[in-house]
């Protein structure tokens, strides 16, 4: 599966087993892409996974244009990263090339890991600003063909 760069995500699966910080996540999406793309006047489709095996199913089910992962879900054992462990590397193996943002407590894993572990992005958790430089860094092509 490959990342179509003319548009902006259009279904976004979430990875995150605290729903206060999915809706949080799926709020600044919003938001953001609201602020820098106004001229489309669309609404992505949120999905939401608590469990990492399950966000595997919802992947091979349907077209999915952008991951944002928290590979934590265990906010008692920060080094717990079934997240990583069980999405995001069978995720790579698979094939799948779909973007995938991780969202992260750096006590869990800092960014040259996620990376390393295939993530096309990283943002620590808790910061907005982040988040919104790693979006606009992965759909800069898109809004210079959509100004032009």
């Amino acid at each position: 599966m490959t990342q179509d760069t003319e548009y902006p995500p259009s279904r976004v699966l979430i990875i995150d087993t605290d729903l206060g910080d999915y809706f949080h996540t799926k709020n600044i999406l919003q938001k953001h892409f609201s602020e820098e793309y106004p001229h489309l006047q669309y609404s992505p489709q949120f999905l939401n996974e608590r469990f990492p095996d399950n966000g595997l199913e919802v992947l091979t089910q349907g077209n999915i244009d952008l991951i944002i992962l928290d590979p934590n879900t265990n906010s008692l054992k920060p080094e717990t990263r079934r997240g990583l462990d069980e999405f995001l590397v069978p995720m790579r193996n698979r094939g799948y090339r779909t973007p995938v943002i991780c969202l992260a407590d750096p006590k869990c894993i800092e960014e040259n890991e996620a990376l390393k572990m295939g993530a096309t992005a990283y943002a620590p958790k808790g910061d907005d600003d982040s988040l919104c430089k790693a979006l606009n860094a992965l759909y800069q092509p898109i809004k210079a063909s959509a100004a032009a």
